[in-house]
């Protein structure tokens, strides 16, 4: 399901993730390039991405070196920036623009939303259920619809539980932790433009979707 992209090893110097903007890019390298916008643009991809210890900017000591994230912004991560001055040593760690404990909560929607199509296709459900679950993912993350909404769609899907308790808990845990995981995957898109992504695994949705 994962396909390897190894990328170009790069050392720059970050300052706040959460507010940097994209800015003129080069080409990717040839030999194995991300794919295509257009592949992505209707479902998203899931990215298993490997890095440098990250921290959050709370001081504290906890770290990740390991991110899953679902992602509609693939555009963004086919190029790399210019450049920066070249660093006499390697990046040890990346500190993001979130506490320790915000991005605690976004790995965990990152998590939720990634794990429930990923069992959707694990479990060989038919592929119009699946397309449900993806479509309800995509619409929550490009905000076209509200988490309440989200949740109770997603649990009016058959294999779901659906009950009143379920469904308020999660909707409170969906409302407060995805905002957290939206500014998280900024935070990993532009650490993969950055080329300090150590290796990226990629799932294109779309493309399963499309098969058989």
């Amino acid at each position: 399901m994962f396909k390897p992209y190894f990328p170009m090893k790069r050392t720059v110097t970050l300052k706040d993730w959460g507010k940097q903007r994209s800015k003129e890019r080069e080409s990717p390298a040839p030999e194995q390039p991300l794919p295509e916008a257009s592949e992505v643009d209707s479902t998203g991809v899931i990215l298993k991405v490997s890095h440098p210890p990250v921290v959050g900017s709370d001081g504290s000591c906890m770290f990740f070196e390991d991110s899953i994230v679902y992602t509609t912004q693939m555009e963004n991560l086919r190029h790399m920036p210019p450049t920066a001055s070249p660093q006499p040593q390697e990046v040890t760690f990346l500190s993001f623009s979130l506490s320790w404990e915000e991005m605690f909560y976004a790995q965990k929607c990152h998590r939720f939303l990634t794990d429930i199509i990923l069992d959707s296709i694990r479990q060989k459900d038919p592929k119009a259920i699946t397309a449900k679950v993806v479509s309800l993912a995509n619409r929550l993350w490009t905000l076209h619809i509200s988490p309440k909404q989200f949740v109770v769609d997603l649990l009016a899907i058959t294999g779901f539980k659906d009950d009143r308790h379920t469904q308020e808990r999660l909707y409170s845990w969906v409302e407060l932790t995805l905002p957290f995981a939206r500014k998280y995957g900024c935070c990993v898109d532009l650490l993969i433009q950055r080329g300090l992504s150590r290796s990226v695994s990629y799932s294109i949705l779309g493309k399963y979707l499309q098969e058989g």
